[in-house]
This record gives C-alpha cells, structure tokens and sequence, in this order.
C-alpha cells in the first residue's frame, strides 16, 4: 500500500490516495486560524506583547509614517538561542505590512531555528510584532527596513522558550514587587581588516595601521587613527534614536 501526498507540508488538512481511495489525513492544525493568536485590540491603541510595558501604538498612524519615510520592508524579528536575529521581510506597501505582523501573520519552523525546541512536524511558532515597545527605521539597507522585535507565539499563546516571553514574565514578576527592569550594554569589540585571502583574514590583523600598544585604553591617537569608520558608525547608532554620548579605544 502506497501514499501519495498531493500537497507540500502547510498547517491544512489534504488529501492522499492510497490504493485508489481518497482519504482525509491532517499534517499540523487544521488551518492557520488554531495557530495565530486571537488578538481584540484597537488598532489605534495596540499593546506591547510585553505585559510589563503599558505603552500603546496607533497601528496606522505609525505604518502611514514608515510609508512617508520611504520604508518598504517590514523585519519582525526574535532571537535564537545565540542573540542572533532572525525575521521575515514583509512589504509593507500590501496589506500583509505592520497590522498584519503585528497580529502574528509570519509563520516560522521553529526545528530550522537554533533553540527553539521543536520538532519538524509541529505547528509552526508565529512572531507577533511589537511596535508599541520598538520600531525604527535601519539606517543601512537604503533605509527601506523598518525592525521590529518580535515575540513568539505558539497556537495562539506566548510561546513559554521565547527570550522575549521569559524577559516579559520575569519583568513582570519584578514590577509586581515594585521594581523596575532596566538594562544597560556596554559593546566592545575589534575592527579587523577585510580580505578576500582567507590565510590574511585568519591572521586577524586590526584595522588601524599604528603600533600596539601596551596600555591601549583610552589612547588618542588610535582613536583618531579609526575615526573615519568611528564617525560613520556614530552617525548610524544616533540614527536609531540611542544617543552615543561618548566612545573611546578600550584596554585590547
């Protein structure tokens, strides 16, 4: 007996022949629907799916303005287990743009994602946007993209692995306690010279030119040396709406 499946794997109820019958057999949900969350929110008062944050977003106000700003693409993204980002670009020029996403319109197979426990054969996990916490406009990529940080969701509930869902239940857990969550970044990091000679590029040589030095931290001229990319990379981070107050060589 043979099974022939007439459809590729999507959360729909197809059918398959087996010897020359036609039976009913179900991969996943029944449709979408058991998997997207049932949001009831005014689209001009939309929440933050962080319980802690009580800001609100007027969904087509903000996505009118990205339009304006000459913004094109959509990218709602969560983390993996490693920080790394990972998204879906969406236009954002059809009606699959920020409403939709932030409904949880993008599907995911949380198997091909690093620490998202799962197996290939469960429903997929879908990133609810949430544009009332973040949304800026990149300022690389031509500025077409706007991020948005994503927490998922899992047939229709927070997914419990998300980063973001566990951040939002212990920020949650401190506010009922009377505190405030903050968190500060301090990033460092080295510049090392491009090369399209893998041997060079393993011998992982900074960019500047200049003497190492012993003592290196907060060294003027090295700092000036790098200041042509420095500034570049300034301008971006103020872009994004951070504010650099201050930069300087570190202790490396």
């Amino acid at each position: 007996m043979k099974t022939l499946l007439l459809s590729s794997r999507r959360y729909i109820t197809r059918p398959a022949i087996t010897n020359g019958n036609v039976c009913r057999r179900c991969f996943g949900s029944s449709s979408t629907n058991d998997i997207l969350p049932k949001f009831s929110y005014d689209p001009k008062k939309w929440p933050s799916t962080v319980s802690s944050n009580k800001a609100v977003v007027d969904l087509q106000h903000l996505e009118q303005t990205l339009v304006q700003a000459g913004v094109k693409y959509v990218a709602p993204s969560f983390l993996d287990m490693h920080g790394i980002p990972k998204t879906k670009m969406v236009p954002i020029t059809n009606k699959t743009g920020l409403i939709s996403c932030s409904k949880g319109s993008e599907l995911f197979t949380g198997a091909a994602v690093d620490g998202v426990p799962q197996s290939i054969s469960d429903d997929e996990v879908c990133a609810v946007a949430d544009p009332a916490s973040l949304c800026v406009q990149l300022p690389y990529a031509k500025k077409e993209v706007a991020y948005v940080p994503a927490s998922l969701y899992y047939k229709g509930e927070p997914f419990e692995p998300c980063s973001r869902n566990i951040y939002s239940r212990v920020a949650q857990k401190a506010k009922d306690m009377g505190y405030l969550m903050k968190l500060g970044i301090e990033a460092e990091f080295f510049v090392l010279k491009d090369s399209q000679d893998l041997a060079e590029m393993r011998q992982q040589e900074p960019l500047s030119s200049l003497e190492n030095l012993h003592k290196p931290c907060y060294d003027v001229s090295r700092l000036i040396d790098n200041l042509p990319w420095m500034s570049e990379l300034v301008d971006s981070i103020n872009d994004l709406g951070y504010k650099v107050y201050s930069f300087d060589h570190e202790d490396a």
